[in-house]
């Protein structure tokens, strides 16, 4: 199964689990928050601190079948995020056939839970050095705030293809970079 695969597959999953158990979250947030934690904690990320993280964001404590999906979603994010990866990363994002708009809604809702996990960690603060880091991280911030209907056209599925290919390279960076040591 390709990365893309398994993170359609994850998406439907914490979809249908969030529809079930009426959790009023949006599953690309909650990808997105979880792949951001990783990233953001750098060699100091702790599960045990996401599941009270994910608690609190939740309301309740996850279920067995969700705390699953956050394994696998952890597992799945380790292999693709690390640098001898390929950078094989890719988003849980509704799929291409969805229309444009709920797309590029579910685009900008993976940002806002990135960047709140990135504000738990400290990235966002004008003091933090990284640069690269911070900046990335401000324009996720951006993508977050989109909230406007987003008509299908050519045009606008060129920018929706970039934006996402921009987020994805983005996740990569904040990875890498906070894994690297510096002297």
């Amino acid at each position: 199964m390709s990365e893309i695969e398994a993170n359609m597959e994850i998406y439907k999953e914490i979809k249908e689990i969030f529809e079930t158990q009426r959790i009023r979250r949006h599953c690309s947030e909650f990808h997105g928050m979880i792949i951001g934690m990783m990233s953001s904690g750098g060699l100091n990320f702790r599960s045990d601190e996401l599941y009270v993280w994910l608690e609190a964001y939740l309301g309740c404590a996850p279920s067995a079948k969700l705390t699953s999906i956050v394994n696998a979603v952890l597992e799945q994010g380790a292999e693709s995020l690390d640098e001898y990866s390929n950078f094989e990363f890719e988003l849980a994002l509704p799929p291409d056939e969805s229309p444009l708009n709920e797309q590029v809604i579910a685009l900008s809702a993976w940002c806002s839970g990135f960047v709140a996990a990135a504000e738990k960690y400290g990235l966002t603060s004008a003091s933090f050095e990284n640069a690269m880091i911070r900046e990335t991280i401000q324009d996720f911030r951006r993508i977050s705030e989109i909230s406007e209907d987003i008509d299908d056209s050519d045009e606008n599925e060129s920018d929706y293809t970039q934006l996402k290919e921009f987020v994805r390279v983005g996740a990569l960076t904040v990875y890498c970079e906070t894994r690297t040591k510096r002297n």
